[in-house]
């Protein structure tokens, strides 16, 4: 009896000592991570892990699954290039990293692709081996280093006060062992510091036309008599034309300076006109105002304001146009089918003579025909707080491309520099905002990657997206949330907490179901020409009365001082001057003249439909 227990002891023992093994029921920790390299393929040799899990593979931002393999081998072929370390995640919980490995060829021949020179400034760009730092050689003389991003772009910015002639060259900053080093073609020249110059006033209806010449970009202030000073940007040509409206009288003086004090002003800092007489005389009640002239593409749109239901006519050069002035005594004339060029002085006149005066400009407007190299094969560089034809037609194809979602009216503003940039992102380029030659080139050639066009939607169908998720397909959403006013984060593939937040939002506003999920019906959605940008955004509707303030509200001024009202400086600050332009322009407009930029009011000076 007493041997038959001792033996069922003994068996009770054994089996508690014994382990059996339920495949899938438990994940073993990973002990080990070893990953090569051949060509462009990576292996990744895993220790650990169960039978009937997936693994989860990330490397340099790309996401791939495999099930769980007896062998711990895992190969993924055609990588793109970059380098970093593989983590190997499991469904339990189970996390490892490998070795940092590199996909790409060893050296790469650095090249620079583009330079530009202005006041004390050189920025260039160009391609090297990715990840790998660079160092900027000015004169053979090293200034700094830089890293290349994980496609092989540099970029630097090299400043300094001696104006001349600078040899420009990049070089590895390990050597020639990542590649050759790189030298411009030719000497760089940077000009000093611009005083003013070539100040001219000529009368324009019931204002005075000031024009000349200055610093590219710089702030100025434009005083008539003893009137209060107007501000003013000198354009990124070194350019700069005002016309600036006065009551009736004789003024005798015009004084233009810069306002502010910069390294880059240079001498005189002031210019003036004295000994001169212009005599602005009232308008005749009927007398024909022109508020705004906006080249296009093959054409000019001339807005101005007379008696109502009359004729009129426009013309620009040997064409014209015709219409009749509405019921709120504002008229919109376009003038069609012009060949690109540039073209000096707008007329309006009434087809009845007798009804009043018409009007004219003197300035010089570029038309242009949408796509097509101007003179000379070179684009000129468009950047932020220009307003030209140039920017009119970038904006037209932006907007095909699904990148520019808001008016197109021929200003650089924010909104036209976020899509440049993001164009800029997709497509490989510089991320820079500044559409340069480069940039015009490719997005006129019918090759380049728009948001729900060429490269965006896989043959298959979409990929649902959710936490987590990395990759092309999230820096594709991220750029159409970006351009749609919803994500304010970086574009960097990831499906953070921001992205998740504007999904929901984008869901939320075009009635989808609010998940933070982008499964197929919402990307459907987010690239869609019918989507609804964020009503909370600078992109859409923003209520706006004094003392609002933000990027709306630059928008704002922006709009009213190119359809010819003085709103001020434009700060974004929502004060008495803007609210004086705003009644003026609902007074023109017939509005409700309350000095409050309601959807009605913003509908008219947009051209919008909120």
């Amino acid at each position: 009896m007493l041997k038959r227990k001792f033996l069922a002891i003994l068996l009770l023992a054994c089996l508690a000592a014994t382990t059996v093994a339920v495949p899938g029921a438990m994940a073993t920790s990973f002990t080990n991570a070893v990953a090569t390299v051949n060509g462009n393929s990576i292996t990744v040799t895993v220790s650990g892990g169960a039978d009937g899990e997936t693994l989860t593979f990330v490397w340099s931002g790309t996401t791939e699954t495999r099930a769980w393999s007896s062998t711990g081998s895992y190969t993924f072929a055609s990588m793109p290039n970059g380098s970093g370390v593989v983590t190997i995640t499991s469904p339990s919980g189970g996390t490892i990293t490998s070795n940092s490995v590199t996909v790409g060829p060893t050296t790469v021949d650095i090249s620079i692709t583009v330079t530009n020179n202005g006041i004390n400034t050189i920025t260039l760009g160009g391609k090297a081996k990715p990840n790998a730092g660079v160092n900027l050689m000015i004169n053979n003389a090293f200034q700094e280093t830089k890293a290349a991003d994980g496609s092989g772009n540099f970029s630097f910015a090299w400043s300094t006060s001696t104006a001349g002639d600078y040899t420009v060259s990049v070089v590895y900053a390990n050597g020639p062992a990542d590649g050759n080093s790189a030298t411009w073609g030719s000497t760089i020249k940077l000009t000093g510091p611009l005083g003013l110059s070539d100040l001219t006033a000529s009368l324009i209806g019931d204002g005075l036309n000031v024009s000349g010449k200055g610093v590219a970009n710089g702030n100025i202030l434009i005083t008539v008599g003893g009137r209060p000073g107007i501000t003013a940007s000198i354009n990124a040509s070194g350019v700069f034309q005002e016309v600036i409206t006065l009551p009736p009288g004789t003024y005798t003086s015009v004084e233009v300076r810069y306002n502010g004090i910069s390294s880059t002003y240079g001498s005189p800092q002031s210019v003036d006109i004295t000994g001169a007489s212009w005599v602005v005389t009232a308008p005749g009640a009927n007398d024909i105002t022109i508020t705004n002239v906006q080249p296009g593409v093959n054409s000019i749109v001339v807005d101005g304001k007379g008696k109502a239901g009359e004729a009129v006519t426009a013309r620009v050069g040997t064409y014209s146009g015709s219409a009749v002035i509405g019921s709120g005594g504002t008229f919109k004339i376009t003038i069609s089918s012009m060949l690109a060029g540039t073209y000096t002085g707008a007329s309006v006149t009434y087809n009845n003579a007798g009804v009043g005066n018409g009007a004219s400009t003197s300035s010089k407007y570029t038309v242009t025909d949408g796509g097509t190299t101007p003179p000379g094969g070179t684009y000129p560089t468009l950047s932020r707080g220009m307003v030209n034809a140039y920017v009119t037609t970038l904006q037209l194809y932006l907007r095909d491309l699904g990148y520019y979602t808001i008016r197109v009216d021929g200003i650089f503003g924010v909104g036209t520099e976020t899509a440049v940039r993001n164009f800029q992102i997709m497509n490989n380029l510089p991320a820079t905002g500044i559409a340069n030659d480069a940039t015009q080139k490719l997005l006129y050639s019918g090759n380049a990657i728009g948001i729900g066009g060429t490269g965006v939607t896989p043959p298959s169908g979409y990929t649902t997206l959710r936490h987590g998720s990395r990759g092309t397909a999230v820096r594709n959403m991220q750029v159409r949330l970006a351009n749609l006013g919803y994500y304010l984060g970086a574009i960097d593939g990831i499906f953070g907490n921001q992205t998740e937040a504007a999904v929901r939002q984008f869901q939320n506003r075009n009635n989808l179901a609010v998940t933070g999920i982008a499964d197929s019906s919402t990307q459907t959605a987010i690239y869609s020409s019918s989507a609804l940008p964020n009503g909370n955004a600078s992109t859409g509707y923003v209520y706006l009365q004094f003392g609002s303030r933000g990027q709306a509200v630059v928008r704002l001024q922006t709009a009213l001082k190119n359809a010819g009202y003085n709103p001020g400086p434009i700060d974004g600050i929502y004060g008495s001057q803007t609210v004086a332009a705003v009644k003026a322009f609902q007074r023109a407009r017939g509005l409700v003249v309350d000095g409050i930029a309601g959807r009605k009011t913003q509908n008219a000076l947009y051209g919008t439909n909120y």
